[in-house]
């Protein structure tokens, strides 16, 4: 089952993600978002298990945002979506019927754009993931190769590992013996490991990353949650900022719960549509140690 397997692979590479701090609060049921919502002034939303399903919203969920936008709280979109820029993403979250703007979706991508700066500009990047839909990285003048160049290993100095369009088992072997021959470093775009569709599940680019022997790790840089650097981002987007009035609120332990824990912020699970949808949630949480402070079926 992708689910299972993946939550073994994330406790398996445990000592790579940030540092949980165990607290002695019990989690506490809610049966939707509005119950809980005199506790907090910020909601930061995952996508994927929490907004929508693939392309579906679910049921209720843009009517909770909007209850929430009408009492004068603050809603975050904060998403391991890295495959695409900015105005695609909004465009995407208005198809789903949501209201959010550029500033209030917070990805990954914008994490990867930020760390960008910290390399020579004469670097040539190997793109993994979508060959259109790139404007922002065109912006900044980079050198980008996309993975179907023909030589893509030999020419590149670096990765951006960004989306799994077209990746496979073949691909990813090569990657890693270009990565053997001559350590560079490789950006990931989006932790996550797996992705909740409708009717199957996303193998994202976490999967193929987080799990590199350590030898090759050493050469990663990570966007996205559990790493902090997104919360960074998100934070800035504020006028104030009061952690214990700050709820992350997502489908999956390691990433939206271990983040949000790490940073500083209260979390919840949401358990119905996403990484643990038909799992036992209580389980996971016993044995990985991983308390939300609250848990509930969906918005």
């Amino acid at each position: 089952m992708p689910a299972l397997n993946a939550y073994r692979q994330l406790e398996d590479i445990r000592y790579r993600l940030p540092t949980y701090h165990p607290h002695d609060r019990a989690p506490q049921h809610a049966d939707n978002i509005l119950a809980i919502a005199n506790d907090f002034d910020v909601f930061w939303f995952d996508a994927f298990g929490v907004l929508n399903v693939g392309p579906v919203a679910i049921d209720g969920a843009v009517q909770a945002v909007a209850a929430l936008r009408a009492q004068g709280k603050r809603v975050f979109v904060l998403s391991n979506a890295a495959s695409v820029g900015k105005p695609h993403m909004v465009e995407r979250f208005a198809g789903l019927g949501y209201d959010f703007s550029a500033e209030e979706i917070v990805t990954s991508r914008d994490a990867v754009l930020a760390m960008l700066a910290d390399y020579p500009r004469d670097m040539t990047w190997g793109l993994i993931g979508l060959a259109d839909r790139q404007q922002d990285l065109d912006a900044l003048g980079l050198r980008v190769i996309h993975q179907s160049d023909a030589y893509f290993h030999e020419r590149v100095d670096g990765y951006l590992f960004l989306a799994t369009a077209d990746w496979d088992a073949a691909r990813q072997q090569a990657l890693v013996a270009a990565l053997d021959a001559r350590p560079r470093p490789v950006i990931l775009g989006n932790p996550d490991l797996i992705a909740p569709m409708p009717d199957h599940i996303s193998y994202e680019p976490g999967s193929y990353i987080l799990t590199l022997p350590d030898a090759l790790f050493a050469n990663v840089r990570v966007c996205g949650k559990p790493y902090p650097a997104i919360y960074d981002i998100a934070v800035r987007r504020l006028d104030h900022y009061e952690p214990a009035r700050t709820l992350m609120c997502g489908d999956t332990l390691h990433t939206d719960i271990l983040g949000g824990n790490a940073y500083g912020v209260r979390t919840a699970l949401f358990t119905v549509h996403g990484f643990y949808r038909g799992l036992d949630y209580a389980h996971y949480i016993k044995d990985s140690g991983i308390s939300p402070d609250y848990i509930l079926p969906q918005l």
